[in-house]
């Protein structure tokens, strides 16, 4: 039997379970209806298969811009756009059983030679962007009980003062900084113990 690939590219033969083993196809070897065992990748056309925790994929849409950063390449990153997000689940491997995993698919938008089939890379997906002047960690960033805007603590010359700034998008890290701050200012990462005088 002869099997014609509908397009050109390269021939990716995938493992298969012999026995206890994962091995190749040979000679002999039963497949079933719907078991894979080769895949025809256009070097021209990459894309990335990721799984994203059923918490956060109500965040991600067809066509956002993303990052995608090569294991094998540390100083290599491509930019990339979300092309498909599947509708069913799956169990998670690192996850709690109670948790899936929801398949996600991402074209490359642009291509470097040593990209190649199988590579395991991370992707950074960007659900939102905004241009601020400043970012810090959100450490820095304090908030009282009562209602009012978030503070920082600035060092000075005669120690720390609170000054009140204006927030703008965050993340589990970093917060855009809109207004407050000055270009080369030291801020607290903890609350300073001592006394703080206010400008």
């Amino acid at each position: 039997m002869s099997v014609k690939a509908p397009l050109d590219g390269i021939a990716l033969v995938q493992p298969i379970v012999r026995g206890t083993d994962f091995t190749t196809i040979q000679a002999g070897d039963q497949l079933y209806p719907g078991q894979q065992f080769m895949k025809i990748v256009d070097p021209n056309s990459m894309i990335v298969n990721a799984f994203v925790n059923q918490a956060d994929v109500e965040l991600l849409r067809v066509g956002a811009r993303a990052h995608v950063r090569f294991d094998a390449y540390p100083d290599l990153e491509l930019p990339a756009h979300i092309y498909s997000v599947g509708a069913l689940g799956r169990t998670g491997r690192a996850r709690a059983s109670f948790l899936s995993e929801i398949p996600v698919t991402l074209r490359l938008d642009k291509m470097d030679p040593r990209v190649i089939p199988d590579l395991s890379v991370s992707v950074d997906v960007i659900v939102e962007a905004e241009a601020g002047p400043a970012v810090a960690p959100r450490e820095v960033l304090f908030l009282d009980a009562a209602p009012g805007n978030p503070y920082v603590f600035v060092q000075g010359p005669y120690g720390w003062a609170r000054r009140e700034v204006s927030v703008g998008l965050m993340n589990n890290t970093e917060a855009v900084i809109r207004s407050g701050l000055r270009p080369g200012e030291v801020l607290a990462a903890e609350r300073p113990p001592e006394r703080i005088k206010n400008p």
